[in-house]
């Protein structure tokens, strides 16, 4: 796997300082992005630039040439904010408004994919505050539930009692994908929820606004394959 220069600009404190993200970070994992060297005289991590600042907008989502998998703000080893993605040359518009107050010891966690990659990514903000990211590999024709990235855990195992108000799919399986996207499914194994997938690579991701019912421990976020 090459590795490839990543990207993501965001605001901090409504304008009165930039954080410029650049790294050059290996394809197909996650690695930390730190600021570029065109504003300052080392790069640095994003809780050390901006320590007490507020991310009020993300101006550039976090980009690479065959797109990215997920981005988060890494604390204490938890995921505690997601940055919106994108593929470089199909940026329409500004990830929008975060506002999420930085701290020393953040970082920003960036995962660029290959151009063959069949990773699918969910991600998720509940109506109880927590964000949480999701994925899984098909292959060939299958059921596949999605775990967290940095848990193994699955769909009801780590947001069990909650409800999803936010979510994104990305994947590049296009027509691959039997129902269009992840489906929620209870502990009968019937579907709740659910979202659509969108293929990075022809459009902008964006979320979209829902609310589950309590998610249960057994519940799993299935993909579905056709091949």
């Amino acid at each position: 796997m090459a590795d490839v220069t990543v990207k993501c600009v965001l605001e901090l404190d409504n304008g009165s300082v930039i954080a410029d993200m650049e790294s050059l970070i290996a394809e197909g994992a996650y690695s930390e992005v730190k600021t570029s060297t065109r504003y300052a005289t080392s790069a640095q991590s994003l809780g050390v630039y901006g320590d007490g600042r507020t991310i009020t907008r993300v101006i550039l989502p976090a980009s690479a040439p065959n797109g990215v998998s997920a981005c988060y703000v890494n604390r204490n080893g938890a995921i505690a904010a997601v940055i919106p993605v994108a593929v470089e040359g199909q940026i329409a518009h500004d990830g929008g408004q975060l506002g999420f107050r930085l701290r020393a010891g953040d970082t920003l966690q960036m995962k660029p994919l290959t151009a063959a990659s069949r990773t699918a990514a969910l991600v998720v903000k509940t109506m109880q505050g927590t964000c949480a990211i999701f994925e899984a590999t098909p292959s060939g024709a299958a059921s596949t539930s999605m775990v967290h990235i940095l848990t193994s855990q699955t769909f009801g195992e780590s947001l069990v009692g909650q409800n999803v108000a936010m979510h994104v799919l990305t994947s590049k399986d296009g027509s691959k994908l039997s129902t269009g996207g992840v489906l929620y499914l209870s502990d009968r194994a019937l579907p709740y929820g659910g979202v659509a997938a969108t293929n990075p690579q022809a459009q902008q991701p964006e979320y979209t606004m829902t609310r589950t019912q309590n998610i249960g421990l057994s519940n799993i976020a299935r993909l579905q394959t056709s091949s």
